[in-house]
């Protein structure tokens, strides 16, 4: 009964978005559907005397989109916004939230730079998200790219050998990749995501439409979750999620591109707080965005803005054995209409 205040508040003091004009999405992304539960993962300190909303803290957490009781859950934070002069209200909503839930990781992706020199002083590791691309040069012109900036690059990509160590399909049956759970859905890495998660948070999306592909190779199959993004009916492939061996991802990325060129895109591009090193594909047809400063690879499609943002990250891991998260776009609310 609360959403309405929330909304309100967010639409006052952040910015218009899909959360407060869309109720039924606001309770897809924070309900606690698993617990069979109408409540919503929201904090908000209120003021006594005035009964309004000083400060907001959305929570999703990754284990509300499984089906089971999952290895280690993850907390994203999100929309964390004070009121002017109740910065103090927002840090105690943060501690009661990192307090009272439980976690092996916990953390967001997308703040901006005053909130990352926030979350790195109270102790969390912050960084900015990679950012990759592959551009399709066959494609005669762009309504994404900007032409010349794209006929002054142009790469000279050697053709991709025909591998016939490896298969690329899409997949349509969630059910399928039970034959693959103990290979893809890695036990140890976190965020940890399950068959269901995938089920849940992509295939079952209320507004966007996602593919699957299923690498398979000699040396394990990994699972590519994307989206078509449209402009002027041109469209780019974003890569959101990768599950499996990062590595393989890597080393096969060219037959990978080469598949997804085939539906012609401008360019199929890749969020990731990892280095995507080259050695292991000597000739990758991935390029890293920011060692090209002429080079535009539109972030925003509703509405479509022709910019290169940063992607700020910050996060706490906390288990026993010191791992590093392997995020994407697709974690967090990174990946979601605005």
């Amino acid at each position: 009964k609360e959403i309405v205040d929330i909304q309100n508040f967010l639409k006052k003091n952040w910015r218009s978005s899909i959360l407060d004009k869309n109720k039924e999405f606001f309770i897809w992304s924070y309900s606690r559907k698993r617990l069979k539960s109408n409540n919503i993962n929201f904090v908000v300190d209120i003021d006594e005397d005035s009964k309004n909303i000083k400060a907001c803290l959305g929570i999703i957490e990754n284990k509300n989109f499984s089906d089971e009781n999952i290895i280690s859950n993850t907390v994203w934070l999100t929309n964390w916004k004070s009121k002017e002069g109740s910065n103090l209200s927002g840090i105690k909503l943060l501690k009661f939230v990192e307090a009272n839930l439980n976690y092996s990781l916990i953390g967001t992706i997308g703040c901006n730079e005053l909130a990352k020199n926030i979350y790195k002083i109270l102790g969390y590791k912050v960084g900015t998200m990679n950012r990759y691309a592959a551009i399709n040069f066959k494609k005669d012109s762009f309504k994404i790219l900007d032409n010349k900036i794209i006929k002054k690059l142009n790469f000279d990509f050697p053709e991709s050998s025909n591998n016939k160590n490896i298969s690329i399909n899409n997949i349509n049956n969630i059910d399928f990749l039970k034959l693959y759970e103990e290979n893809i859905f890695c036990k140890d890495r976190i965020p940890f995501k399950d068959i269901s998660f995938v089920k849940n948070r992509y295939l079952n999306h209320p507004i966007y439409k996602y593919e699957i592909l299923l690498v398979e190779s000699f040396d394990n199959p990994i699972l590519i979750v994307l989206r078509k993004c449209y402009r002027k009916k041109s469209f780019a492939f974003r890569i959101v999620d990768i599950l499996g061996n990062f590595n393989n991802f890597i080393k096969y990325s060219n037959e990978i591109i080469d598949f997804l060129f085939n539906k012609h895109p401008e360019y199929i591009d890749l969020y990731t707080n990892k280095v995507i090193q080259n050695n292991l594909n000597e000739f990758s047809k991935l390029i890293e965005i920011k060692k090209y400063p002429d080079l535009v690879i539109p972030s925003y499609f509703e509405p479509y803005v022709y910019s290169n943002p940063p992607m700020h990250w910050a996060y706490k891991v906390n288990c026993k054995e010191k791992k590093e998260p392997l995020l994407f776009k697709g974690d967090c609310d990174q990946d979601r209409p605005s």
